[in-house]
């Protein structure tokens, strides 16, 4: 099983309005408030997230995984250093589980938007 451990930031314009917060992928699932599962596949996973390079506010409200036109991502994320200032904590997994999700309230309110 590969894991990926790095920190990502979330700008969106549906909440958090002009504000940063934080997403930590933490590579031991005993860590983490939700287990993604990483698909190409969209209708398999509920989340998803896309990674992008430039820094302009997202548009809509949903995580894409590696979508292929950014404009497609409801979150924009970007890398950051800051671990400690994380406010969800993910561990990501290749395997054929469907997503785990230990804290719905953040997941719901992450899909807050319409």
């Amino acid at each position: 099983m590969k894991t990926y451990s790095i920190e990502i930031l979330i700008f969106s314009l549906c909440f958090y309005v002009n504000t940063q917060n934080t997403v930590y992928f933490v590579d031991h699932p005993h860590s983490a408030n939700f287990n993604i599962y990483i698909t190409d596949q969209e209708n398999i996973s509920d989340i998803t997230i896309c990674f992008v390079d430039v820094k302009h506010l997202a548009d809509k409200c949903e995580l894409w995984y590696e979508v292929k036109n950014k404009n497609d991502a409801k979150f924009l994320i970007y890398k950051t250093s800051k671990r400690n200032q994380a406010d969800i904590v993910v561990f990501i997994t290749k395997s054929k589980n469907f997503i785990k999700i230990r804290n719905i309230n953040k997941i719901k309110k992450l899909n807050i938007c319409n």
